[in-house]
């Protein structure tokens, strides 16, 4: 089931390949442990991601690319993990951060009023860094942690169906 359905949700090697923006990596896009899915690099690839997901910076896919390059895991699960943070969910995951980050460094939390641009960002940012990137690096290790152990259990939960199944399937041949 894992393998299936990553294959049917992922961008398959021949999708990248038309990239013209891509061209310039094929030599390395060619290494099939990049695409292989099997249950240790998807599992490494998915740890990835989540943590890349947490960090709070701009361009989270590249880093996660060049990671997964770097390790040779599964690519597209290890780009595709990093969208958990898109545009609609980004301000609550790292607001969550910053206030896990708050309780750690034991900072009482600071009353401010959000305003989308440019300077208010770098504004407050010298006031918010420190527990925001202290939150984001906590949960980026705890959720890839947990979703390595989790996804890597439910693999072989269901490997190991499917093997009981095999054996105990009307079609297997006994001595």
């Amino acid at each position: 089931m894992p393998r299936k359905f990553l294959k049917r949700l992922l961008p398959s090697r021949g999708d990248l390949h038309d990239r013209w923006f891509l061209r310039p990596f094929e030599a390395i896009l060619h290494d099939s442990a990049l695409w292989h899915f099997n249950r240790r690099g998807t599992c490494k690839a998915f740890a990835i991601g989540l943590f890349m997901a947490w960090v709070p910076i701009p361009f989270q896919m590249v880093l996660s690319c060049l990671i997964a390059l770097l390790i040779r895991v599964n690519l597209p699960v290890a780009v595709v993990t990093v969208w958990l943070t898109n545009p609609v969910t980004i301000a609550p995951f790292f607001y969550f951060a910053y206030q896990v980050g708050n309780v750690i460094l034991g900072q009482p939390d600071q009353a401010f009023e959000f305003k989308p641009d440019i300077q208010w960002l770098l504004g407050e940012v010298v006031s918010i860094w420190k527990p925001l990137i202290t939150g984001s690096l906590l949960l980026g290790v705890l959720s890839s942690a947990i979703g390595y152990f989790l996804l890597n259990y439910v693999w072989m939960q269901y490997a190991l169906n499917r093997y009981r199944k095999r054996q105990h399937s009307p079609t297997t041949k006994t001595n």
